[in-house]
């Protein structure tokens, strides 16, 4: 899995893909959050911590707050994943991103916290 280390005041870690149309869109991330102070936050394992992939073109939401499950919760380990299926009537370009809630009393977030973790486009390139 890649490892995305970075600042979280620098969020959001912006990543770019290209497809086909009608292929399917994963990738793994083993993420961690480091603050100003070094420590490095990447425990999604607390109820109420969740992971939300959203897509859109032209500001018209085509998936809307899909639930992302980690693979590693503890670990900050999870993918990025849009079905072949989905992407067989996709064409152009979207916008994507995905966002993470800390709830309130999260060891590191104990006020709760919302952060973009990801962003980035998706650009469809036709079948033959």
């Amino acid at each position: 899995m890649a490892t995305v280390t970075i600042e979280l005041n620098k969020l959001p870690y912006q990543k770019s893909y290209v497809i086909k149309q009608g292929d399917g869109l994963e990738d793994a991330f083993h993420f961690k959050i480091k603050s100003e102070a070094a420590t490095t936050y990447s425990d999604l394992t607390l109820v109420g911590s969740t992971l939300l992939l959203y897509v859109s073109k032209g500001g018209v939401a085509v998936i809307s707050g899909t639930t992302i499950i980690p693979d590693t919760a503890s670990q900050g380990k999870f993918r990025v994943r849009v079905a072949g299926a989905t992407t067989a009537t996709w064409t152009d370009e979207y916008t994507y991103e995905v966002q993470c809630t800390f709830p309130v009393g999260h060891t590191n977030f104990p006020d709760g916290c919302v952060k973009t973790l990801l962003e980035g486009r998706i650009k469809i390139r036709l079948d033959l």
